[in-house]
């Protein structure tokens, strides 16, 4: 089960002053394991890796294929194939060794950021998009770029990559759909949070400098007034080098 971090620096000195990243996960209430996960790395002393996902399901089964497949993705990251590749093979192992009746699918986003070139490159299998923020007032969506774990063989499609420009003030905003679907009922229609509110909750956090991830957490489950309906996780990666701005906490 993952657990709450508010911070923390990378263990690898050379990129302790490159990136930094906050976690926030919350298994649905009640239950014992998660089926998201999540987690931010250096590779080297140049490159960083940042993977986060979501398996359907419910239960014990759902939490043993969430770290199956955060597992195989780590393993899979510190080659210099393409990321599309990475995600193709994710999708062969799922399919073959985790994929059941009770795990029928599973989303998952891969990123690398290159500190020394400010570059990030990233595949997404069906997953929530993620937010790059240029400055904190300036974003972009970055869309799935193939299908869901699991269906990758039977839609005969790939999985290809994508890449943007990876300043000093690049931020990464990635969460699963227990945030973006945490909902509240207005006139007995519902309400979801969504890409947009996860944005405003991100520029609210870094105006007041406390824990973004923390903070859209927050502001999902005020949204649904405390009523969570799936594990819900935010991960924010931010660019931090000694030259760039201290404008969030540490």
């Amino acid at each position: 089960m993952l657990q709450v971090v508010r911070s923390r620096p990378f263990e690898n000195d050379a990129l302790v002053d490159a990136a930094r990243y906050w976690l926030d996960s919350r298994p649905l209430s009640g239950r014992a394991t998660c089926g998201d996960f999540a987690g931010c790395f250096p590779l080297d002393a140049s490159r960083l890796a940042i993977v986060i996902g979501d398996v359907a399901g419910r239960g014990p089964a759902a939490g043993a294929a969430a770290a199956a497949v955060f597992e195989h993705a780590r393993r899979a990251l510190p080659s210099r194939r393409p990321l599309g590749e990475a995600l193709r093979r994710l999708d062969t192992f799922f399919t073959r060794t985790v994929m059941s009746e009770a795990v029928p699918l599973a989303s998952a986003f891969v990123g690398l950021v290159d500190v020394k070139n400010g570059v990030l490159t990233y595949a997404s299998a069906g997953h929530e998009p993620a937010l790059l923020f240029a400055t904190p007032t300036r974003h972009d969506h970055l869309h799935p770029t193939g299908p869901i774990l699991g269906l990758g063989g039977l839609k005969r499609c790939g999985f290809t990559e994508r890449t943007f420009r990876w300043s000093d003030r690049s931020v990464l905003v990635a969460v699963t759909d227990g945030i973006t679907e945490a909902r509240r009922y207005e006139s007995g229609r519902p309400k979801f949070f969504g890409s947009f509110a996860v944005a405003r909750a991100f520029i609210n956090a870094h105006r007041a400098q406390v824990d973004p991830a923390r903070a859209i957490g927050e502001a999902a489950r005020e949204h649904a007034n405390g009523h969570a309906r799936d594990d819900a996780t935010v991960l924010v990666v931010r660019s931090d080098r000694r030259e760039s701005a201290r404008s969030l906490p540490r």
